[in-house]
C-alpha cells in the first residue's frame, strides 16, 4: 500500500532551518509510521512546514530517512509580516500542486490533523473530489484547547472537517463526544509506545530526581512543578524539559525557588530530542503531568509525555484527567485531585518510596495490540 503522511514535520538533520515541527506530534508521526513500514507499507511523509526564522531561503527537498521519504517545500524566512504571508502562500500552493501531481486515486492519506494542513486538504479533496482514502490522526481539537485564537467560522470548519474523514487514529475516544464519527473504524493511540531498555544513569547521586517534559505555559503544569520544590526537601531535585513561550518567566521561578536552597533543587535542561532525552528519561524517578484538570481540552487530549514516562518505566504522577482516567493505562497511574504546589509535593513524597512495577511489560502488550490495530486499519477496505 502506497501511503501519503502529511503533518508539519521535519528531521534532525535540517535543524538548522528552524521549520515548524512540532516535537509531541513529531514523536507520534514517528511511531506511527515506523509501524506502517515494519507492515510493509510504502510510506512518504510530506510536510508543508515553513521556517520560523527571519532570514534567508531554504529550498525544498526530499530525503530518505530511515526507510521514509520526507518532502518538504521551499520556504522563506523573513521579518516582513506581508512578506511572511505572501512566502507561506507560496510554501502551500508548492504543497497543494505537489499532492494534485504525486498523489495517486490509489493512496491512502494519513493527516495529522493541524489547522493549516486542514484547509490545505479540504482544498485538494475538494478538486480530486475525495478520490483518495482517508484516515484522520486527531490528537487534540484545536478549537478546545486555543478557543481565543480560532474564529467561529473555522471552529465550525474543523467539526467539519474531522466528521469528513473515513477512518481515524484518535489520541484519545473522548474526540468521540465533539464530532460525528459514529460506525467508522477507529484506532485509539494516546501516543508513541516505543518501550526503551535500562542503561547507564546520567545522575550518579542518591537523589530522586523528578521530570517535566512538555510545553511550558500557563495551563500545563510547568509552573506548579517549579513551585511544588518549595515543599520538598534537598533530597528532590525537578528537571525541566520543554519548550514554549514562557521560558523566560520560568527561568526567573526557578532561581528564585534554588535562591532560597542550599543544593540546586531546579534545573531547567531546554529541548532534549533522541538519544539525549531518552537518557534523561531513563535517569529519572517520577514524572510529573501536572496540567490544570479544569481546562476545556482534558477530555479530548491525551498528554502523549505520559506514554513516554511509561516506555522508561518512570513513576507516574498525574491531576484527574478525564481522557487519562479513561484510558488503558490509567491502572498504573498515580492521580492527584489538583495540581497545587502542595499536593503535588505529598504526591511525589508518597510516590518515592512505593514500589514500582514495570511499566515497560504493560506498554510492550499495548504496542503490539496498536500495532495490529494500525495494519488492520490501513488494509480493511
Amino acid at each position: 500500500m502506497n501511503i501519503k503522511y502529511i503533518a508539519f514535520y521535519d528531521i534532525d538533520e535540517y535543524e538548522f532551518e528552524n521549520r515548524v515541527n512540532p516535537l509531541s506530534a513529531r514523536n507520534v508521526s514517528d511511531y506511527i509510521v515506523k509501524k506502517l513500514i515494519s507492515e510493509g507499507h510504502n510510506v512518504e511523509i510530506v510536510s508543508p512546514s515553513e521556517t520560523k526564522l527571519r532570514k534567508g531561503y531554504y529550498k525544498s527537498r526530499s530525503n530518505l530517512y530511515d526507510g521514509v521519504r520526507v518532502t518538504l517545500g521551499p520556504t522563506w524566512g523573513t521579518q516582513n509580516k506581508y512578506l511572511r504571508s505572501f512566502f507561506s502562500l507560496l510554501t502551500r500552493a508548492w504543497f497543494l500542486v505537489y499532492l494534485l501531481v504525486n498523489v495517486k486515486s490509489s493512496d491512502v492519506i494519513i493527516l495529522w490533523h493541524q489547522i493549516p494542513a486542514m484547509e490545505l486538504i479540504m482544498l485538494f479533496r475538494l478538486i480530486t473530489h475525495k478520490r483518495n482514502e482517508f484516515i484522520l490522526c486527531v490528537g487534540e481539537i484545536y478549537q478546545k484547547v486555543i478557543p481565543n485564537m480560532i474564529s467561529e467560522r473555522r471552529k465550525k470548519r474543523e467539526l467539519k472537517f474531522i466528521s469528513s474523514a473515513d477512518k481515524y487514529i484518535l489520541s484519545t475516544l473522548g474526540i468521540k463526544k465533539y464530532v460525528n464519527i459514529e460506525n467508522r473504524p477507529i484506532v485509539e493511540l494516546p501516543g508513541m509506545l516505543n518501550t526503551l531498555a535500562n542503561r547507564k544513569r546520567i545522575f550518579n547521586d542518591s537523589r530522586i530526581h523528578i521530570l517535566y517534559s512538555g510545553v511550558i505555559n500557563s495551563t500545563k503544569g510547568a509552573f506548579e512543578a517549579v513551585d511544588m520544590m518549595d515543599y520538598l526537601d534537598d533530597r528532590y531535585v525537578l528537571h525541566i524539559l520543554g519548550w514554549g513561550q514562557d521560558i523566560d518567566s520560568i527561568d526567573r521561578l526557578i532561581d528564585h525557588i534554588n535562591s532560597k536552597h542550599d543544593h540546586k533543587k531546579i534545573v531547567y535542561e531546554g529541548i532534549k530530542r533522541g538519544g539525549e532525552y531518552e537518557d534523561y528519561l531513563l535517569s529519572c524517578d517520577i514524572g510529573l503531568c501536572s496540567q490544570d484538570q479544569n481546562v476545556a481540552y482534558n477530555d479530548c487530549s491525551f498528554p502523549s509525555k505520559i506514554l513516554t514516562y511509561l516506555c522508561a518505566n518512570i513513576k507516574v504522577i498525574c491531576t484527574n484527567i478525564p481522557a487519562v482516567k479513561e484510558s488503558a493505562v490509567a491502572d498504573m497511574i498515580y492521580f492527584v485531585d489538583s495540581n497545587s504546589p502542595f499536593e503535588l509535593a505529598e504526591a511525589v513524597r508518597k510516590v518515592s518510596f512505593l514500589p514500582a512495577p514495570d511499566t515497560r511489560i504493560k506498554m510492550g502488550e499495548l504496542d503490539d495490540v496498536i500495532e495490529r490495530e494500525l495494519n488492520s486499519l490501513i488494509v480493511k477496505r
